[in-house]
């Protein structure tokens, strides 16, 4: 799913057996997934065996665990908004007040520093988060550093400053399959097939291999370039894309772009070029795989078909 897009589902408080017998009630034909049969999955071992023992043990075990579900669904509800509403009153361009920040439960401040992780297009890793927590307990000139980032404690206020990036080649030009590397950052290209499997994850981008004309560019924008992202209503520059989407004005010109001939193809991290989309007609496609500094090569995998992405549910 989209970032912030929230995701519906109204038939979560309902057993099969009742939406099965509902259908039946109102005359309503639906569809069978054969896979959620195959126990080979682990989900659909749990739901099989695993609770069906349970229940026969415990009786009414499965109202329970869906009574408990949906509590802590209220529960991590509540908690994101009142960690929404303090990510929104602390965070500035370059620092973090943590005024408001360390009163909260441990719980809460973890989310605050996952939500800074994000923002800095950092990996999210536990023990960087309790790092953080600790900086931000800790005296003022406190610091550390991770990927291209410096941390520091300052008198009621977390900050993050470059620290000593290597400087990237201006143009890193992608000429063809292959990985390619920009200072601490790595783009990997690949060329495949329809059927195609499209992630969510932001760090990949498919793009219609006809409508890309090679070599690609890796690159910065230039001031005041303008494109058309994928469902845009009009073309605009990447200074204001960026910005609606909350990208700090520090980090806006740190932010790489894919370009051909014809302009920016993807912004890596947020959105592909409305000329570039997989159509019915689609077929042959750009992988592009984008590592940003200090992400781990492998932290971030597509799966190759429907099929072994069902198995990672």
């Amino acid at each position: 799913l989209a970032p912030r897009l929230p995701l519906v589902r109204p038939l979560l408080p309902f057993t099969r057996a009742e939406l099965r017998e509902h259908c039946v009630r109102q005359g309503v034909a639906w569809h069978e997934d054969t896979s959620n049969d195959d126990v080979r999955h682990q989900r659909n071992w749990l739901r099989h065996r695993v609770l069906p023992a349970l229940e026969a043990g415990v009786p009414g075990f499965g109202a329970e665990l869906a009574r408990l579900a949906d509590d802590n669904r209220t529960i991590l509800a509540e908690s994101e908004g009142t960690v929404t509403a303090t990510w929104r009153r602390a965070l500035a361009d370059d620092d973090l007040l943590t005024d408001g920040v360390l009163p909260l439960p441990e719980s809460q401040r973890l989310l605050v520093w996952r939500r800074l992780l994000q923002h800095l297009d950092l990996p999210i890793e536990r023990p960087h988060l309790r790092r953080l927590d600790e900086l931000a307990h800790g005296v003022a000139g406190r610091r550390f550093a991770l990927g291209r980032w410096l941390f520091l404690r300052r008198p009621h206020a977390l900050a993050w400053e470059l620290a000593q990036p290597r400087v990237p080649a201006n143009i890193v030009q992608l000429a063809g399959p292959g990985e390619y590397h920009r200072g601490w950052e790595r783009m990997r290209v690949s060329v495949v097939v329809a059927p195609f499997t499209l992630s969510t994850d932001r760090h990949h981008a498919m793009l219609a291999a006809e409508a890309c004309a090679w070599p690609l560019a890796w690159r910065l924008s230039e001031s005041g370039e303008r494109w058309l992202p994928l469902g845009a209503p009009g073309r605009q520059t990447v200074v204001k894309f960026l910005s609606a989407r909350g990208v700090s004005s520090r980090l806006r010109p740190l932010t790489p772009v894919v370009a051909d001939r014809n302009g920016i193809v993807w912004v890596p991290g947020h959105a592909i070029a409305q000329r570039t989309r997989i159509t019915a007609a689609t077929a042959q496609a750009l992988h592009l795989r984008w590592h940003p500094a200090g992400q781990d090569a492998q932290a971030s995998t597509m799966p190759a078909t429907l099929e072994e992405a069902d198995e990672d549910i």
